[in-house]
C-alpha cells in the first residue's frame, strides 16, 4: 500500500431502491481492498452491501461485478469476499474468477460476480510482470455475458493495478501496461463493449499511459466524468478523489486524507452508442464521497453529507477509513435495446383459405438468435385434444417459417381443428434479452396465440374463404376445382381433386370450426 500508489476501482452503480429493479441493469464496482496479505479487514461486507443499497438515478441493487485490487489470490482473498456476499444475499448468488496474475508485489487483481445475472466466459492475463521497465503486475481481462441476453450484450473488463509513484520510471512502467492493454483490446475488433478499471495510480490526465488508453482505435477509452486536469492535490476534484479516505488510518494503510483520484472506470465508445449494453449516464461516482469533505480530510468527517439515504451511513463511512486506503468507484450499465417481440404471424402464406393449412410464419420486430434447430423454439398444439404438431423450420431474416412433419397433420396440412401457437421465450434471444412474448416491455414471457375463427389459426377442410364454415360458397369453389390439380381441396395429397376429396368435403358440409 504505497501512498499515491493509485488503485483503479470499478464499481457498477446498482439499482436497488426501486421496488422492482429494471431488467438488464448491472452495477459494477472497482475497489482496492488492500488485502494482498490475505483476508480483508472487518467491515468490508457492510461497505459492499451499502453500495448495493445506495440509490443512483432512482435505482439501487446489489453489486453485479466487483473488481478487486491487492488480493493475495483468488482462492484465499477473493473467495473470502464471495463468502461474505453470499452470507448476505444467499448461497450461490456470487462466484469468483480463478486466474491469478503474476505480480512483483502488492498482490494481484480479482473478480467477484453475480452468478444469477452474469456468466464469466473467459479470463486472461495481459502483459508481462517484472522489474523496470516491465509492468509490476499483470492486468487481468474478463469477458462477461449477461444471462438471458444475446452475445451482443457481452462485455470485457480489464482490471489493472498500475505502477505507483510519480517519478519518470514509474510513469514509463504505467505506459508499458497501457500499451499492452490497448494492443489486446484493439485486437478484439470493432464494436466491443469494454470497461477499463482498477487502481491507475494516476496523478494527471496528461500522463502518457492515460492518453494511450484514450487514443483512437478499436478499444478507445472514454472517461464517463470527462474532467481532465491535475487530479493530485487539486481541490476542484475533491468529489472524485479516491485516495486516501483517512488522515491517520490503522493497519498500516496509506494516510494523508483525500488527496487524489487514483481509481477509475473508463468505457469504450460502444458503451454509449444507444444499442445493447450502455453506461447509465450520471451513475459514475466515488462511493462515500460527494464532495462534502475537504481535501486532505477524513471521509467520515462530521461535515460529510454523503450516503443520506442509508440508515447506517455513519458506520459505513467509518469502515471506509479502516478497511482500505482507497474508496470504491461505482457505475451502472444497462441494456437499452428492447427485447424482441413477435410482430406478425402469417398463416398459410397469407392465403385466405383454411381448407389446407401448410405453414405458419412468425416474424419478430428485431433480429433474434435461435437454437441450432429453430423448430424447438416453438410449440403447436390442437386445442380439442392437446395433440402436438411436429415442426420443421426455416429462417429468413427476422422471420421463421414453420411447416408440419407429423402429429396432428394430414398430408402436409394441419388436421381439422383450432390450434395454439407458442414461441418459447428462453429459446429466442435478442440483443435486448429473451423474447418479450407478453409485450410488457421486459425480457421474458412466452408468446402465445390461441386460435379462434377471428384470428384464423384453425384448419377446416373445405373452407375455401376462411370464414370458419363449409357452405354453398365453398361447394361452388370445390366444383370448379374438381378433377384439377388445385391444392386447396386435395385432402389426401394425391395431386388431383378427386372423388375421395369430395367425400371428405361432403362429410364437412355445413360444419363450423
Amino acid at each position: 500500500m504505497d501512498h499515491k500508489s493509485r488503485r483503479v476501482r470499478l464499481a457498477l452503480v446498482s439499482l436497488e431502491d426501486r421496488l422492482a429493479p429494471a431488467a438488464g441493469v448491472f452495477r459494477v464496482v472497482s475497489y482496492n481492498i488492500a488485502s494482498s496479505g490475505a483476508l480483508p479487514q472487518a467491515g468490508l461486507g457492510t461497505i459492499l452491501q451499502g453500495i448495493g443499497s445506495e440509490p443512483v438515478n432512482s435505482n439501487s441493487q446489489p453489486i453485479d461485478v466487483l473488481l478487486l485490487q491487492e488480493v493475495a489470490s483468488q482462492a484465499v482473498t477473493t473467495q473470502n469476499v464471495v463468502a461474505t456476499l453470499n452470507a448476505a444475499y444467499g448461497a450461490g448468488t456470487y462466484a469468483r474468477g480463478s486466474l491469478d496474475g503474476a505480480t512483483t508485489g502488492a498482490g494481484t487483481q480479482g473478480i467477484v460476480y453475480n452468478a444469477q445475472k452474469l456468466q464469466l466466459v473467459s479470463e486472461a492475463v495481459i502483459g508481462t510482470a517484472g522489474g523496470a521497465p516491465e509492468q509490476p503486475r499483470q492486468a487481468l481481462r474478463y469477458k462477461l455475458q449477461p444471462i438471458g441476453y444475446s452475445a451482443g450484450a457481452a462485455f470485457y473488463v480489464y482490471n489493472s493495478h498500475y505502477k505507483a509513484n510519480n517519478d519518470s520510471a514509474s510513469l514509463a512502467r504505467r505506459l508499458v501496461e497501457a500499451n499492452a492493454i490497448r494492443a489486446d483490446a484493439d485486437a478484439l475488433g470493432q464494436g466491443v463493449n469494454i470497461i477499463y478499471a482498477g487502481d491507475f495510480n494516476s496523478y494527471s490526465s496528461s500522463e502518457s499511459f492515460y492518453q494511450e488508453l484514450l487514443s483512437a482505435g478499436n478499444g478507445q477509452a472514454f472517461d464517463p466524468v470527462n474532467r481532465p486536469g491535475n487530479w493530485d492535490q487539486t481541490a476542484s476534484f475533491t468529489d472524485i478523489f479516491t485516495q486516501a479516505p483517512a488522515v491517520s488510518p490503522p493497519n498500516g494503510l496509506t494516510g494523508g486524507g483525500l488527496d487524489s483520484r487514483f481509481d477509475f472506470q473508463l468505457r469504450s465508445g460502444e458503451l454509449a452508442d444507444g444499442v445493447g449494453l450502455d453506461y447509465w449516464s450520471g451513475s459514475y461516482h466515488t462511493f462515500g464521497n460527494n464532495g462534502s469533505v475537504p481535501m486532505n480530510g477524513n471521509i467520515n468527517a462530521t461535515t460529510s453529507t454523503a450516503l443520506p439515504t442509508l440508515s447506517n451511513r455513519t458506520t459505513i463511512l467509518d469502515f471506509l477509513t479502516t478497511v482500505a486506503d482507497h474508496l470504491p468507484v461505482v457505475a451502472d450499465y444497462r441494456i437499452v435495446t428492447p427485447a424482441a417481440k413477435v410482430s406478425a404471424v402469417t398463416i398459410n402464406g397469407g392465403a385466405i383459405q383454411r381448407s389446407r393449412v401448410t405453414s405458419l410464419a412468425v416474424t419478430f420486430d428485431s433480429a433474434v438468435s435461435l437454437p441450432a434447430n429453430p423448430a424447438t423454439a416453438f410449440q403447436l398444439r390442437r386445442q380439442s385434444d392437446n395433440a402436438v404438431v411436429n415442426l420443421a423450420a426455416s429462417v429468413a431474416g427476422n422471420t421463421v417459417t414453420l411447416t408440419f412433419t407429423g402429429g396432428a397433420v394430414q398430408s402436409g396440412s394441419l388436421a381439422d381443428g383450432r390450434y395454439t401457437l407458442t414461441a418459447l421465450s428462453n429459446s429466442i434471444v435478442s440483443l435486448g434479452g429473451t423474447l418479450d412474448g407478453n409485450a410488457d416491455g421486459q425480457p421474458g414471457g412466452d408468446y402465445t396465440l390461441v386460435g379462434t375463427p377471428a384470428n384464423k389459426l384453425f384448419r377446416l377442410f373445405g373452407d375455401s374463404d376462411g370464414d370458419g364454415t363449409v357452405t354453398s360458397t365453398d361447394f361452388l369453389a370445390f366444383r370448379l376445382a374438381f378433377l384439377t390439380t388445385g391444392s386447396t381441396f386435395d385432402s389426401d395429397g394425391s395431386g388431383q381433386v378427386s372423388s375421395e376429396d369430395f367425400l371428405q368435403f361432403r362429410l364437412r358440409f355445413l360444419a363450423t370450426i
